[in-house]
């Protein structure tokens, strides 16, 4: 009879406790919506009323009693689409004032608990929440302005031109990690690509890396490059190996010319990286000792050969314990 009673007691309980997230879910759910709804509504007004993008931060702080942004892990607003160290470069190329109302709107959403509280040791994570809040943001501020012309409302031309903008590169963001996820299963299913530090024979350092030329166009790059999985106007990658290891390859363009090449190393371990690590100071020149911080568990950065190495090694919380070999050609 009373072991009866306490198993029914405990279900009540358990469903009480879920109705009590669910009702704490929807709050947050509704509070959020409330939040980017006045953020936006903000923005939309004052910006076209000439007032600039500090000037609105200020207001909409002051309005929820924040004095000032929260501390973001890398020091300053880091977006990191989707966690992916692989598409860190590409907030770049967003509108001031979108990565302006991508930090306060995740300020904000920090402030009220939507968003976990950054801390060290979850820059991949804090990264990733930081644009996500971006992307919430900027679908509000287009349904916003959608609704304002509807109305017959005069929306600024360059205001519109720089949500249409920042409207594009955030689907172009979106179907890069796409094309992303896809290559790493197929990578997965694939059999390995050959080495390619046996390309680095008889080139200079100063002329490039992996038989490509610093500030070589990308159609030039294309007749180097093995089968690239993933092109974008302005990066190739391939999957391969380097001296041994299973590797990312990635190599950036700047103004339509080769300026950066960085290697993706999955799965690693501190034991490995360290090995790496004296295999690059082997290869190009010594580079300085790799030292822990508070954005990575091992890092080092040194400029050997006319080419500045940053050697770096911390955990992904998508695909583990990660090391980024990058390489940039100097001025």
């Amino acid at each position: 009879m009373w072991w009866a009673i306490a198993i029914i007691g405990a279900v009540c309980f358990a469903i009480l406790l879920l109705y009590a997230w669910i009702g704490n879910e929807r709050r947050k759910a509704v509070g959020q919506e409330l939040i980017l709804e006045r953020i936006a509504n903000e923005y939309l007004t004052r910006r076209q009323g000439g007032e600039t993008i500090d000037q609105i931060a200020d207001v909409l702080y002051k309005h929820y009693g924040i004095s000032k942004p929260v501390e973001f892990w890398f020091g300053y607003y880091n977006p990191l689409p989707f966690g992916n160290l692989n598409l860190a470069g590409v907030t770049k190329q967003l509108p001031e004032d979108a990565r302006r109302l991508g930090e306060i709107s995740y300020s904000l959403l920090c402030n009220r608990g939507i968003y976990p509280t950054p801390r060290e040791g979850q820059g991949p994570r804090d990264s990733a929440c930081e644009y996500d809040a971006m992307t919430k943001i900027c679908s509000v501020c287009s349904s916003q302005m959608v609704v304002l012309e509807a109305l017959g409302k005069k929306v600024d031309p360059a205001l519109r031109a720089m949500m249409k903008e920042w409207s594009a590169l955030d689907v172009e963001i979106a179907k890069a990690n796409a094309q992303w996820e896809k290559m790493l299963q197929k990578a997965s299913s694939e059999p390995e690509r050959p080495e390619m530090q046996d390309e680095i024979k008889g080139t200079h350092q100063s002329d490039g890396l992996f038989g490509t030329r610093w500030l070589m166009t990308m159609d030039e790059a294309l007749k180097v490059i093995p089968e690239p999985e993933e092109r974008t106007h302005n990066a190739l990658r391939h999957f391969g190996k380097y001296h041994g290891r299973r590797a990312t390859f990635s190599y950036y363009f700047e103004n339509g010319l080769l300026t950066e090449i960085s290697l993706c190393l999955n799965k690693s371990s501190e034991k490995e990286f360290k090995q790496m690590h004296a295999q690059l100071s082997a290869d190009f020149g010594t580079l300085p000792e790799a030292i822990s911080s508070k954005h990575w568990l091992l890092f080092s950065k040194g400029e050997v050969g006319g080419i500045k190495i940053e050697h770096s090694f911390d955990e992904n919380e998508h695909v583990g314990l990660t090391e980024m070999i990058t390489f940039r050609k100097t001025p």
